[in-house]
């Protein structure tokens, strides 16, 4: 254990001169592809000090590289806001811009049972499902039934709190909704691994929207691991 803290300085300033270097050199990485064992996927990777100027974006496999830019234009987007009820001031920030925007539709406030097929017909029928709840919109889809979907977004963004944790299931491959989402078909998926604030939320999901689908026409648009990358700033 001695050995352990005693060796941590010198770890601590190798990284710092590699953080260096790496920031001087940044422009030309591109985007960083994470394939992280199963054991450390709860450690923010991306937040650390040498990544956090660095687009990065995370891979279940090796098998899931690509080298395409995922490019959606004038996206079908699907949400579900507020379906709890309890989320007041995040249904009042949210719910009129949503609507305003051509191409979008959703549910907002209480939802109950009676609008599963309502809900299964907008995400199936959308480029991008934006959810905007607690946890990962787990009461109102169910992830194991995603597979039996007839199409699944290319984009789903899970923003609720815990909404991309992974629970270790021993020797098997891991499991958790963000997965589901992945396996169903999902070229990409937002996520949080933790529980945080549903203000902090609320303000990263502006920052993402408005910078990757911009409400104003004609505005610059980012990718979106380049959006989420400069939401976490």
């Amino acid at each position: 254990e001695d050995d352990v803290f005693a060796v941590s300085p010198a770890h601590r300033r190798g990284l710092l001169q590699c953080q260096g270097s790496l920031r001087d050199t940044h422009a030309d990485l591109g985007t960083v592809s994470l394939v992280i064992d199963k054991r450390l996927q709860f450690i923010p990777w991306e937040s650390l000090p040498i990544m956090q100027d660095q687009i990065a974006t995370r891979l279940p496999e090796l098998s899931s590289c690509s080298t395409q830019e995922l490019e959606i234009s004038n996206p079908r987007v699907f949400f579900l806001l507020n379906p709890t009820g309890d989320l007041r001031s995040t249904e009042q920030h949210f719910d009129e811009r949503f609507r305003a925007r051509n191409g979008w539709d959703g549910l907002s406030g209480p939802i109950d049972a009676s609008k599963g097929v309502e809900i299964r017909c907008g995400i199936e029928n959308a480029d991008v499902f934006l959810y905007c709840g607690h946890n990962g919109a787990e009461s109102y889809v169910a992830p194991r039934d995603l597979s039996r979907f007839k199409k699944v977004p290319s984009v789903a963004l899970l923003m609720g709190c815990s909404s991309g944790r992974i629970e270790l299931r021993g020797s098997y491959a891991p499991a958790g909704t963000v997965i589901e989402y992945l396996k169903a078909g999902c070229a990409c998926a937002v996520a949080n691994l933790w529980d945080v604030t549903d203000r902090d939320i609320d303000r990263l999901t502006e920052h993402v929207l408005e910078a990757w689908i911009p409400e104003s026409e004609g505005r610059p648009r980012l990718t979106l691991a380049k959006a989420v990358r400069d939401a976490r700033s």
